[in-house]
């Protein structure tokens, strides 16, 4: 289980954001490994989200259209 670090990432968890801030990559895959559903190494979670996002990133910086499937 990953360590919730802060008041933020627990808010994240528990569904209960705080208006002004957004959830990082890491409080979104420590709410998917505590809600369940996720089997793997957090740190490896973390960094493949975080490469998923660096090729979005580098597609939108190309010029073309980026789209998660869901927003």
């Amino acid at each position: 289980m990953a360590i919730i670090e802060n008041v933020q990432t627990w808010h994240c968890i528990r569904g209960k954001p705080d208006a002004e801030k957004a959830c990082a990559d890491q409080n979104v895959c420590a709410a998917r490994e505590e809600h369940g559903g996720f089997a793997g190494n957090y740190g490896t979670f973390v960094d493949n989200i975080n490469q998923f996002f660096d090729g979005k990133a580098h597609q939108v910086y190309n010029g073309f259209a980026a789209n998660t499937g869901y927003f």
